[in-house]
């Protein structure tokens, strides 16, 4: 399977930069948007997208969040993987909202 695949891909990057992280990070996620067959849906994402990666860095850089995120996809594929739309859209929403919330300190210059 494709997500499975980037999950790996991801895995095996050694000590990858802040914008590598950032550009896998957006692959993978665009990778499951568009498994969505749901064009109005990509594109509405990836101009979120865009005015994300125009923040000073990304969320991936900071503390454990890079390995604790490529936790969180690989379980989302798991779940795809089994068929699983509860879980699988609580782990989605759950890992967002990580993401966010660490987004949110860092702009009120907590740390993360």
């Amino acid at each position: 399977m494709k997500l499975e695949g980037l999950v790996r891909r991801d895995r095996a990057l050694e000590s990858p930069s802040d914008v590598e992280r950032l550009t896998t990070n957006l692959g993978f996620h665009a990778a499951i948007w568009d498994a969505a067959h749901n064009p109005v849906l990509v594109d509405l994402l990836n101009r979120l997208a865009l005015h994300l990666t125009h923040a000073p860095h990304s969320t991936l850089s900071v503390g454990d969040r890079w390995e604790r995120s490529l936790d969180e996809h690989e379980a989302l594929v798991a779940a795809i993987d089994a068929r699983d739309e509860g879980l699988a859209r609580q782990l989605a929403s759950d890992h967002m909202r990580a993401a966010r919330e660490l987004r949110i300190r860092l702009l009120r210059g907590l740390p993360g």
